[in-house]
């Protein structure tokens, strides 16, 4: 172009024109090449994304089946709770039930430990008053003791017939129950004979020798109650006579 002279500038201008595209070409091949290589690694990145999604799919379909298993467990739970509600709701009516009887019970209960109370009361009573009698009667009994074991001193007349024989003596004491002594000793007569006692102002009485000493013999007399009567009015008149 610069040997062509003024012709040869339309090749000047051309040259540079290609010379610039030349420049762009190159230019445009880095950024060409470069969008390359972004694309690449955009393509690489994508590709371990999806690596990690395919994870974490697989991770959540491993979490969705521990939810089934544990929603299948729950369900189960569930259910066992349900029976043990069940359960419990019968023995709450049944435990209703025994604490009604149990009410009743000690309703009953307490009207029979009244009943018992008011029986004990009467009881009671009934014992206080078998007391008072028991009292009186023992009472009457050691009285009546008393004044039937008393010893009367009479000093009276009297025999003894005992084994065919007949001794004449003293009734020296006497009690309305019968115990007798007279004053001297039955020769050869023993312990146990039956006598026959007859006594001046009082009568004729049998009895049994209870005892023998060197000085006097012990009898028992049988007085039934006329006789007793008898001898209690021959004792008080002679009193009343001293």
């Amino acid at each position: 172009a610069a040997r062509a002279g003024d012709a040869g500038k339309g090749f000047a201008v051309v040259a540079n024109e290609v010379k610039s595209l030349a420049n762009q070409t190159a230019r445009a091949t880095d950024e060409i090449s470069g969008q390359i290589t972004a694309i690449q690694q955009a393509t690489q990145d994508a590709v371990a994304a999806i690596e990690g999604i395919a994870r974490t799919i697989s991770q959540m379909n491993a979490i969705a089946a521990g939810i089934a298993s544990a929603v299948e467990e729950q369900s189960a739970a569930t259910q066992e709770i349900a029976r043990s509600a069940q359960q419990a709701a019968d023995g709450t009516r049944e435990s209703s039930t025994n604490i009604a009887d149990v009410s009743r019970s000690s309703v009953e209960t307490s009207e029979i430990s009244n009943m018992v109370k008011t029986s004990a009361g009467q009881v009671n009573d009934r014992i206080s008053n078998m007391q008072d009698t028991i009292k009186g009667i023992l009472r009457s009994s050691s009285e009546e003791n008393k004044r039937m074991n008393e010893r009367h001193t009479l000093n009276l007349p009297a025999s003894v017939s005992v084994d065919g024989k007949e001794f004449s003596c003293l009734l020296h004491d006497l009690s309305l129950s019968g115990a007798a002594v007279i004053d001297r000793v039955l020769e050869g007569v023993k312990r146990g004979s039956e006598i026959r006692l007859k006594v001046t102002g009082l009568g004729e009485f049998t009895g049994t020798i209870m005892a023998l000493t060197p000085n006097s013999t012990h009898l028992s007399l049988e007085i039934d109650d006329q006789a007793a009567q008898g001898v209690e009015k021959f004792i008080q008149s002679r009193r009343r006579a001293a």
